[in-house]
Order: C-alpha cells, then sequence, then structure tokens
C-alpha cells in the first residue's frame, strides 16, 4: 500500500521546487511578469505605481499652457488703463508703421514720433469739441472707449452705477498742456467737417 502522507509530502515538494525560468531581455518583461504568482504582481504594481505618483504631476494640476500668455496680456491691459495707453496702440493689436495719432494717447507713437503741429492741431480741436475724440476712433461696443468702467449695483432699488478703474482719458494732455483759449485760429477753423479724421 501506498502510504499517503508521503505522497502528499512528495507533491508539496515538487510545487515548492517549482522554478521560474525568466528571460534576461527587456524585451521579454512582460512575459516574465505573467509567469509570477498574482499576489508577486499585485505587490510589484503598487509598489511601481506608488514610484510613478511621487514622480509625476498630473495634467489637472498643471496650469495650462495658454497661462502664461494670459497673464502677459492682463499685464498689458492694465498697464495701458494705468499709463492712459488707447487700446488700438498696444503692441498687439496695430502694426507701429499703421498706427495714426489718437488725442490724448500716451503711448510712445503719439507722444514722439507725430508731427507736434498736427498733435497741437488734434488737441485744440478736442478742447473745443469733446466729440472729436469719437469721430477719430473707429466706433466700437467695448469698454475701451469709455473713460471709466462701470459697474451696475443690481441689489439696490433704483439699480445704482459705481464707477470703476479709468479705462481712456482722451483730455489727458489738454488737462496738462499749456495753451491759450483764446487763439482764434483753432476756434475758427475748427469746422465741423469729419473729412480730417487722423
Amino acid at each position: 500500500m501506498v502510504d499517503m502522507k508521503l505522497l502528499s509530502r512528495k507533491s508539496k515538494k515538487k510545487k515548492h521546487k517549482k522554478r521560474h525560468l525568466f528571460i534576461n531581455d527587456p524585451k521579454y518583461i512582460l512575459m516574465n511578469i505573467n509567469k509570477l504568482p498574482q499576489m508577486l504582481k499585485n505587490k510589484i504594481y503598487i509598489l511601481f505605481m506608488r514610484q510613478y505618483w511621487r514622480n509625476t504631476i498630473p495634467i489637472t494640476s498643471k496650469s495650462p499652457t495658454w497661462y502664461t500668455h494670459a497673464v502677459k496680456q492682463e499685464k498689458l491691459l492694465y498697464e495701458a488703463r494705468k499709463d492712459n495707453i488707447h487700446f488700438l496702440h498696444l503692441p498687439c493689436n496695430t502694426l507701429p508703421e499703421n498706427k495714426k495719432y489718437i488725442v490724448g494717447c500716451q503711448c510712445f507713437h503719439c507722444t514722439h514720433a507725430v508731427d507736434p503741429v498736427h498733435k497741437l492741431i488734434q488737441l485744440k480741436k478736442q478742447a473745443v469739441c469733446s466729440l472729436h475724440f469719437n469721430r477719430t476712433v473707429p466706433n466700437t461696443d467695448s469698454k475701451w472707449n469709455e473713460p471709466y468702467e462701470y459697474y451696475f449695483n443690481h441689489n439696490t432699488n433704483p439699480i445704482s452705477v459705481i464707477t470703476g478703474m479709468p479705462i481712456f482719458n482722451p483730455d489727458y494732455e489738454i488737462e496738462y498742456l499749456d495753451y491759450d483759449d483764446n487763439d482764434d485760429y483753432y476756434t475758427e477753423n475748427y469746422i465741423t467737417d469729419e473729412s480730417d479724421n487722423e
């Protein structure tokens, strides 16, 4: 008779002696991992996933690729409002050779590159009639031709308007320019002719 205990011991020994032949080549890594027992596979997976997430920043936590450009644009728009530069004369909007003088604009072109006589004539026209600025710039529904940013408080009855930060002041140079109000040349020759829209 065959002893059952002896048989079970032999079978256990055979199970323990089972060896895995691994090929030492990165091409066969998947085949080598598949030969391993399931528990060992799980532990290897957990170990390497932990190591991977320690060294990797998820895409959702990174700032978007356009964010740095958006910050530069916001800073540019803020500086333009602070320095009273018209929106059309920002470097992202108009090429330098296409710029024309805008009354009140404090960009380099309007302060240094424009003919002083032409500039003075435009300033006198703006001093006589405040609508001259609206005739010289394109008509738009945006806020960039407005003197201030307006906010509407809907919580009050009637709705109140709150004045925000200044946007563009076309009378900026007139306020600081020393000129003679009695100069009849400019007041007499200010024709409501809209042909001179430069």
